[in-house]
């Protein structure tokens, strides 16, 4: 009996800490990132024309804390799965940021300004074949969330 009791502490203790654990890589059920996208872009295989899209957890509190939702600037929704990941220092600006291969930008990762936890998107199968076709990659960055990007910023060349 002492042993199913002990099995059963250590099996709620883990479902507890796993719990505690995903909630802390995820992004707030109350942020709302409203930003303007002044590249078309590609993600989960999708191509996305430039303009202004809402990014957000899904308002299902059952669904994965990863689970994002994007509102393009036609208002069409579309629902994409994340992985959460960390940093040592916070960013001081909220940030979409985007990998560039060759001509096409793809969604790669999304910061709250004052978080170390963030959302990394999943490399899409084209986005794969591109780098290892050899082409030239480059990071770029949109933080004026909720404001009007100018363009998109060089945060990484090489």
């Amino acid at each position: 009996m002492i042993k199913h009791t002990a099995k059963f502490i250590l099996a709620s203790s883990l479902i507890v800490l796993g719990g505690f654990t995903a909630t802390q890589a995820q992004m707030y059920s109350d942020t709302v990132l409203k930003v303007k996208i002044p590249n078309a872009f590609v993600l989960r295989d999708k191509t996305y024309p430039a303009g202004d899209y809402t990014f957000k957890p899904t308002d299902d509190a059952t669904d994965s804390p990863y689970l994002l939702e994007i509102v393009g600037p036609d208002r069409s929704v579309a629902f994409f799965d994340t992985i959460g990941t960390t940093v040592d220092n916070a960013p001081k600006d909220t940030e979409i940021v985007f990998n560039k291969i060759g001509d096409q930008y793809f969604l790669s990762q999304i910061w709250v300004k004052g978080e170390t936890n963030g959302n990394e998107v999943v490399e899409t199968s084209a986005e794969k074949g591109l780098v290892a076709s050899g082409e030239p990659m480059a990071v770029f960055t949109v933080n004026e969330v909720n404001k009007s990007a100018k363009d998109l910023k060089e945060r990484v060349t090489e």
